[in-house]
């Protein structure tokens, strides 16, 4: 016992002479903690609760984000390909004072994919095509409607154009949610693809 306390003590002074520091010093590694304690609480509440806290909280509402994008752009594009939809006439000669090349072929064309794109992206159904599709045809739109107005990123950026395709182009990344057809018909399919393989496996016939 009293060999390990001298022992202990020559460790002890080793490690507090100049020079002799070591990263794994006991008397070094205890200072440092209290340092890193000390120096590290504004940063440690910054990331535990204002940060680590509220991802946690958003982990729970992962599914609510792309649904309630998905509803609020499909129900405003599923109208307004309605209402392209009937008055095609009309929609034709805008197309014609914009500019667009071959207004009678391009009018239905995109008429159809605001409200066919605007009808899948409300069921969630090949969501990352619909957004791809409508998230063109506001870059059309600005390009054709708007552009001559643009005399600032800031007039760019207030465009209604322009802020639907930055919702298109976040749903065509992170794609529609579990709240949807598309995440289903995955599930579904991959059950069938697991089963497939437990079968195969086992040599049984599915059901």
């Amino acid at each position: 016992m009293v060999a390990w306390r001298t022992e202990a003590a020559i460790i002890r002074v080793a490690c507090l002479r100049p020079g002799n520091i070591a990263s794994n010093c006991p008397v070094f590694s205890a200072n440092r903690s209290r340092v890193v304690k000390k120096s590290g609480g504004p940063v440690r509440l910054l990331v535990q609760w204002l940060i680590d806290w509220p991802r946690r909280i958003a982990g729970y509402l992962g599914w609510l984000a792309p649904l309630f994008a998905r509803i609020t752009v499909g129900y405003v594009f599923l109208l307004s390909g309605w209402g392209k939809l009937h008055n095609l006439a009309q929609v034709t000669e805008n197309f014609v004072g914009w500019g667009i090349p071959h207004p009678r072929v391009l009018t239905p064309f995109v008429s159809g994919v605001e409200f066919f794109g605007g009808l899948f992206l409300l069921l969630g159904l090949l969501t990352r095509i619909s957004a791809g599709a409508l998230g063109i045809v506001m870059i059309v739109a600005i390009r054709a409607a708007k552009w001559a107005d643009v005399d600032s990123l800031e007039t760019l950026l207030g465009f209604d154009e322009f802020e639907y395709l930055a919702l298109f182009l976040w749903l065509a990344i992170a794609g529609p949610g579990v709240v949807s057809v598309d995440a289903w018909l995955q599930r579904w399919y991959h059950r069938g693809r697991g089963r497939a393989g437990v079968a195969g496996r086992t040599g049984q016939a599915l059901v």
